[in-house]
């Protein structure tokens, strides 16, 4: 596996975990406040994997504002569910996926483009 491929599996394994704790949260899971926030594991790799080695590739930008996107959705659906509204915040984990899925083809199209 290079650099590259390195970085970017790093990633999709982040955003996995990211997905796993807000669907814990909203399952009745104690939120991970700092995993989820803008200091945690995958903001970390953006600020220093992905500007250091990916900040010319204009993917880097589209993959930064899916990421606030899905950070956003998080908020909003964990404040569903303490807001004792579960259902709605069960519904929204679709748009966390979606989300996730294209996040993930960008970082797929990124992989490919640096090979």
């Amino acid at each position: 596996m290079n650099a590259v491929q390195s970085d970017l599996q790093q990633l999709r394994i982040k955003l996995i975990l990211f997905k796993s704790k807000v669907r814990s949260a909203v399952y009745g899971g104690s939120p991970d406040h700092e995993f989820l926030s803008a200091n945690g594991p995958v903001s970390q790799w953006f600020r220093t994997v992905g500007t250091s080695q990916y900040q010319n590739m204009p993917e880097l930008g589209t993959m930064q504002r899916l990421y606030k996107e899905l950070q956003t959705a998080a908020t909003h659906l964990i404040g569903l569910y303490k807001a004792d509204k579960i259902e709605e915040a069960h519904e929204g984990l679709r748009d966390i996926e979606k989300l996730s899925e294209q996040l993930t083809r960008v970082i797929s199209s990124l992989e490919q483009r640096l090979r």
